[in-house]
């Protein structure tokens, strides 16, 4: 309890076409606090969890890196939910 960690999600899109209105749900779970975030593009806003990316290239990656606290000992499981207007 205390410790400082980071999650960093990696979004592919493996399509050589752009990918649009992609967005990334990701709300943090109990037993961490949120401290800071860094987005290789778009924005995440804490509150809601979400990661807005808008347009991701084809075949590019994006990543968010998420530090945290933990605020409670045991296995915290986080979890991901992506969205994109036009998904193959």
């Amino acid at each position: 309890v205390g410790d400082e960690f980071t999650y960093t999600l990696t979004l592919s899109n493996e399509s050589p076409t752009t990918a649009t209105g992609v967005s990334v749900y990701d709300a943090l779970p109990s037993g961490v606090s949120y401290i800071s975030s860094t987005p290789s593009t778009g924005t995440y806003n804490s509150f809601t969890g979400l990661w807005t990316i808008g347009s991701l290239s084809g075949n590019s990656t994006a990543s968010l890196a998420i530090t945290v606290s933990l605020t409670t000992a045991g296995t915290i499981t986080n979890i991901a939910q992506v969205s994109s207007e036009d998904q193959e």
